[in-house]
């Protein structure tokens, strides 16, 4: 039996703790961001479907992540023709966009991002992550090996010159607070019988205690170095003691305390850095996988041409092979005939055996070639039967335009410094710290 007074108490406790909860059926989540240029925000929104109870436990549930799709995109299967993979320049674009796992990988940081800002708006520590991004594949043609601009590796805090992941585990200056509200409530009770050898105090020779309690807390954080705590206390106890002037007994009491940071965490300017420097950090990992993308198109670019030049040198070395075996024909007759020196056989013959030695070069430089573009373009490379055994038949040569445009060299360098996603990475980098240094 519970009196009516506690049912009372009980509801009202209800009643404050809804009002300090989230919005019914509210998730916390990011809107999409709709270009690199545009500084994410986060909102309180429901989802379809989302009940009450729903509402107030997703935002701090875990949120799965679908695994990378290992499966090449439909475009590889159209290009397959009587056992030969013919390939334009702008689908083997395309299918690195498509299938290239650097880019796969790459597509978490903006997720990573995403998270590191809703946990730098909670009040927690900034949780980096890597930014280095993957070189494309070397061919084995003439421009094999070239290294390609900004292959560097930058930090998650805007520093280059290695990678950066976990946990920032120490921070100087301010310590922000806890922006995430903390609610405790408990329910306790407890049946305790003693029995005494004086029954004088109490009118028994036993003592028979029955007691319940609530207790119910309160915690927030604001960005102005604002802290309120709240907590209420209320405990009901029932004795066997005829003697007692009030029995059952209750005891309650509650305590608000509201303090602000006068100085050291004073205002949302302090308190709000690392939720910029989280904006920041996100726009870096769109930076990021733009880099990855320029790089990952470029390098197929380049195994491309190259593969065509190569294909082109294996035709010249075929010709080259037919000019010696003809000469070799010709000085064999001249020898049978008096006209020359049998020592011009001989040289004919290394010659011949030189241009075939030459002529296998080429046509296994080419093979390999095309086994590294296969890997480029394909998300299991050579594990695919039906493109491990293709030959890829490139169908753009190259042609030289009948007139370059020429530009001005400041014009290229200004639009460099303008589009290159390595200075504006480094300029959020240079904010990031900036912001860190006030702080500090």
């Amino acid at each position: 039996f519970i009196p009516m007074t506690l049912w009372k108490q009980w509801f009202a406790c209800l009643v404050c703790l809804s009002l300090l909860l989230p919005p019914p059926a509210a998730a916390q989540e990011q809107q999409p961001s709709t270009g690199l240029q545009t500084e994410p925000t986060w909102v309180l929104r429901k989802e379809p479907g989302v009940g009450f109870w729903d509402g107030i436990v997703q935002p701090y549930q875990t949120r799965e992540v679908a695994p990378i799709n290992l499966s090449n995109s439909g475009r590889l299967d159209s290009l397959l023709r009587a056992g030969n993979l013919y390939l334009s320049l702008q689908d083997a674009i395309a299918l690195a966009l498509e299938n290239n796992l650097d880019i796969e990988i790459q597509r978490y940081g903006p997720q990573l991002g995403d998270s590191g800002g809703l946990g730098a708006r909670a009040g927690t520590l900034i949780r980096g992550f890597d930014t280095s991004i993957t070189q494309g594949p070397s061919g084995v043609g003439s421009l094999a090996g070239a290294q390609l601009l900004g292959g560097g590796t930058q930090r998650g805090d805007g520093t280059t010159g290695g990678t950066f992941g976990g946990l920032t585990i120490q921070q100087v200056g301010a310590q922000i607070p806890n922006l995430d509200p903390q609610i405790n409530f408990s329910l306790n009770s407890f049946h305790r019988t003693n029995p005494l050898t004086n029954s004088f105090i109490t009118g028994n020779n036993f003592l028979v205690q029955d007691s319940i309690g609530q207790q119910f807390s309160f915690q927030q954080g604001f960005l102005s170095g604002t802290n309120v705590t709240y907590s209420w206390n209320n405990t009901r106890l029932r004795e066997n003691a005829p003697r007692n002037e009030i029995n059952p007994s209750y005891t309650g009491s509650m305590r608000l305390t509201v303090s602000q940071q006068l100085l050291q965490g004073f205002g949302v300017a302090t308190n709000s850095r690392n939720s910029r420097i989280a904006q920041n950090n996100r726009r870096i990992a769109d930076l990021t996988f733009e880099r990855q993308v320029i790089n990952t198109t470029a390098a197929v670019v380049r195994l491309y041409w190259d593969l065509v030049s190569l294909r082109e040198e294996v035709d010249n070395r075929r010709l080259a092979l037919e000019f010696a075996q003809r000469l070799y024909e010709d000085n064999k007759k001249q020898v049978e005939i008096g006209t020359l020196a049998p020592i011009e056989i001989v040289r004919a013959e290394a010659e011949v055996a030189r241009s075939q030695e030459e002529l296998t070069r080429a046509e296994t430089n080419v093979l390999q070639q095309e086994t590294i573009l296969k890997d480029a373009i394909s998300k299991i490379g050579l594990a695919s039967p039906s493109l491990r055994d293709a030959r890829i038949i490139p169908t753009d040569s190259i042609r030289l335009p009948d007139r370059e445009p020429v530009e001005p060299v400041q014009d290229l360098v200004s639009e460099a410094l303008d589009k290159r996603p390595e200075i504006l990475q480094t300029q959020l980098g240079i904010e990031n710290s900036e912001l860190t240094l006030r702080g500090n």
